[in-house]
């Protein structure tokens, strides 16, 4: 008897779902209309209009700084929240405005496609949201790191936490048809390793937590075996999209599969 589970093609189906390449985004608006007479709307307008031209531009909380739009956090330091460059390699400063870079946001590169194919962050950088804001990113194939940042470190252009136990990003067209994940590696960001040319992962022992949709859209990816890691959950979405996909192996522990 085999101490894992093996999840055959109509089981790995379920996994595949809806792609979660796309986040489902939600707003909601409530309209509170009042009954006003003819000369009181004339009025308002006419106030408003006022207001409107002394009143000073309002403040939206981000700012602009060439290429880079950011906020500025609570510790006054920078999150970039969107980025307008069109190269191919994108440098992150140090500083913007005189201001410390320190995080990225989860849009920190945009909503929409973009064709860098390096990224390069600076020493001040300490943060990087765990929605992965590289998933726009479909021609990246290489992440640097300044050698003396504290948090993050890059291992063949791969992003990883400084102590390598978490895996932050794989770039997206990077080569290569397998990757053996370093037996370091405990977590894996949403869309650690997403929408790739890989073919094969090898998963570490080491290996305790997913984030959303972590390894979704992987194409060429046959069969995965999950039963010499320590996971006990499957995150959602986690092989949704990963069209080829007819097989899963899962450790004797696991206790629960989130939906696909």
């Amino acid at each position: 008897m085999h101490r894992y589970k093996k999840l055959t093609a109509f089981i790995a189906a379920l996994l595949l779902g809806a792609s979660a390449a796309a986040m489902p985004l939600f707003s909601a608006s409530a309209d509170n209309d009042e009954t006003t007479t003819t000369s009181e709307a004339a009025e308002t307008e006419t106030t408003t209009q006022a207001q409107e031209e002394t009143a000073p531009a309002e403040d939206t909380g981000t700012k602009t700084s060439g290429d880079f739009t950011y906020s500025v956090t609570s510790d006054n330091t920078a999150c970039i929240v969107d980025c307008s460059f069109t190269g191919d390699d994108l440098v992150i400063p140090e500083k913007l405005d005189g201001i410390t870079v320190a995080e990225l946001g989860k849009n920190a590169f945009g909503t929409t496609d973009k064709d860098y194919v390096t990224i390069e962050l600076p020493a001040t950088l300490n943060y990087v949201s765990s929605a992965n804001p590289f998933n726009f990113c479909p021609k990246l194939k290489e992440i640097k790191v300044a050698s003396s940042n504290a948090d993050f470190t890059a291992e063949d252009g791969i992003l990883f936490s400084k102590d390598k136990k978490t895996l932050v990003c794989y770039p997206q067209a990077k080569s290569g048809s397998k990757y053996t994940i370093p037996d370091t590696v405990e977590k894996i960001y949403s869309a650690g390793i997403y929408n790739t040319e890989l073919s094969e992962i090898v998963f570490p022992a080491s290996l305790k937590d997913t984030d959303y949709a972590a390894f979704n859209s992987n194409h060429n990816i046959k069969s995965v075996d999950l039963s010499g890691t320590a996971l006990n959950e499957v995150c959602a979405y986690a092989f949704a999209e990963c069209t080829s996909l007819t097989e899963i192996k899962f450790p004797k522990d696991i206790y629960q599969i989130a939906e696909a």
